[in-house]
């Protein structure tokens, strides 16, 4: 690619010689433009349209090291060490947006350490990139319930005599009866 840059750039030197010497009589003024011209061609010669397979720029990971990554990251999910593994899949997320199953294992980890809104974040990412997942569906559904059991525990803990409760009390009931459902990993 080097010299079809350099060899377009010195026909559009030859080309534009008639109208540089029309435009500035001063061959002092054309050589310089001509040089200012050279070392544009050399600059663009030594850019490369594609990225260097070590880096991706600042703090980025190739595809390679996210796969190390992932790898790594899975066998400490596997092995139940979600803290080490959460800081791992940050990384990846960081580095790769398009990994659904990187951001369901991360709402599993949260719903694991009781962060139900950084869960419910992880969970619906995950959706937006796979929404036909239905384990996704049943964890973020898992989700919702324990939120909404907070908030109605609350509501029956902290209502007064007008305020009705039959309601309330059967929807924690019911929420209850899920309570030993488990995201599923």
């Amino acid at each position: 690619m080097s010299f079809d840059v350099l060899r377009w750039l010195a026909s559009r030197i030859g080309s534009c010689s008639h109208s540089l010497k029309a435009t500035y009589p001063d061959s002092t003024v054309r050589r310089l433009l001509a040089g200012v011209m050279i070392v544009i061609a050399f600059s663009l010669a030594g850019c490369n349209s594609q990225p260097n397979q070590n880096t991706l720029g600042s703090g980025h990971n190739t595809s390679k090291n996210v796969e190390q990554l992932l790898k790594e990251a899975d066998t400490l999910y596997q092995a139940k060490q979600y803290k080490a593994a959460k800081q791992i899949y940050l990384q990846v997320v960081d580095s790769e947006k398009f990994l659904p199953i990187t951001y369901y294992r991360l709402g599993n980890i949260f719903y694991a350490e009781k962060n139900l809104k950084a869960a419910q974040k992880y969970y619906l990412e995950s959706l937006k990139q796979k929404p036909q997942s239905i384990k996704t569906h049943y964890n973020i559904g898992n989700v919702y319930l324990r939120l909404a059991e907070f908030h109605l525990t609350f509501f029956k803990d902290n209502a007064n005599a007008k305020q009705p409760t039959q309601g309330t009390r059967e929807l924690l009931d019911s929420i209850k009866e899920f309570k030993e459902n488990k995201p599923t990993k």
